[in-house]
């Protein structure tokens, strides 16, 4: 564009340049011409001569002035052409740095959409890998889960302790009055629970107060043990109050009284093997050593309880039975205190 403008600026100018010589050919012709006329005419008057002469040169030179004036007239439209041509080519010039601003713009643009569709397929293709991966992860443990289950078939002995859980619990006896409960005929406001027993067609009140922790005790040990009563005292008294203890009737497998005691000596002594056989699996709580005289290596002392309530017997007997249960034989560890 701007070669095309500066080549019709050029042909302009030329073309003037070329009238105004024209037009001054012209002049000079015809001052030649007067003045072969003048000198051809020498035999007229010098007067009309004059005359003559003073008219042409007069003549010509407003003819020149004229021409002049023109030529400055063309000339000034000229250099107007010329600066309608400049402004335009600046214009020219602006809209085409406003089209390069614009198309840098756009490939700018351009640019940063591919390479955001570049980055958006590198994240797919990243994603695809990862899910690959996962896939060939969870096949790798598919077959090695499957083999390990083939591995499984094979017929193994059991654990320990597996043979331990498969094994029938160990029986724990418990013995009633000063070991879990303690009862009187003298009342008081403090009490439990009051029974009325009948002996030898006598009412009797008796008036049971609970050792501290004995209901979380007895739960916790029914979990652990085939739990059995032994106490003895009279049925017609006792019953009652296991009666009270474990008035669902879920943690005491079996009640044993007076009636089953060997009394040797004045004393009353408790013969486990009536409840077990296997003394191996057998323990018994009492408060009074001469109750386990026949099975020695069975019993597990107590302290005997009567009124003070921040006792924590029971509580502290936990731990031990907890880990007696997994023993194979009771008595291994029991006839140790001996």
């Amino acid at each position: 564009m701007k070669k095309l403008l500066f080549f019709l600026l050029n042909l302009k100018s030329t073309t003037l340049t070329i009238k105004t010589t024209s037009q001054k050919s012209k002049v000079i012709k015809r001052k030649s011409v007067i003045t072969k006329s003048i000198n051809s005419s020498s035999s007229s008057s010098s007067v009309e001569s004059n005359d003559e002469e003073s008219d042409v040169k007069s003549y010509s030179n407003s003819e020149i002035k004229t021409e002049n004036i023109s030529i400055k007239n063309n000339s000034t439209s000229v250099n107007k052409n010329i600066k309608k041509l400049k402004e335009n080519t600046l214009t020219d010039t602006s809209v085409n740095s406003n089209k390069n601003t614009i198309e840098s713009k756009d490939t700018n643009v351009l640019n940063e959409t591919i390479s955001s569709s570049e980055n958006s397929s590198l994240k797919d293709k990243s994603k695809k890998s990862t899910i690959e991966d996962k896939k060939s992860e969870i096949n790798s443990t598919s077959t090695a889960y499957s083999e390990s289950k083939q591995i499984c078939r094979v017929k193994r002995s059991p654990s320990i302790a597996v043979r331990r859980k498969r094994k029938e619990k160990k029986v724990l006896v418990l013995d009633l009055d000063e070991t879990l409960i303690h009862s009187t005929s003298r009342g008081s406001r403090k009490h439990d629970y009051m029974i009325e027993v009948l002996l030898d067609k006598h009412i009797c009140l008796y008036y049971v107060y609970k050792r501290p922790y004995v209901d979380s005790f007895l739960k916790k040990v029914s979990e652990w043990y085939k739990v059995v009563v032994f106490t003895a005292s009279l049925k017609e008294y006792a019953d009652p109050v296991i009666d009270y203890l474990d008035p669902e009737k879920k943690i005491f497998s079996k009640r044993y009284f007076r009636e089953s005691c060997q009394f040797r000596n004045g004393i009353y002594m408790k013969d486990l093997q009536i409840i077990e056989k296997d003394l191996s699996k057998i323990c018994l709580v009492d408060n009074s050593s001469f109750s386990y005289e026949i099975n020695k290596e069975n019993g597990i002392p107590i302290e005997t309880w009567i009124n003070d309530p921040k006792d924590r017997e029971l509580l502290n007997l936990l731990p031990f039975l907890d880990s007696l249960r997994f023993v194979e034989d009771v008595r291994s560890i029991l006839s140790l205190r001996l």
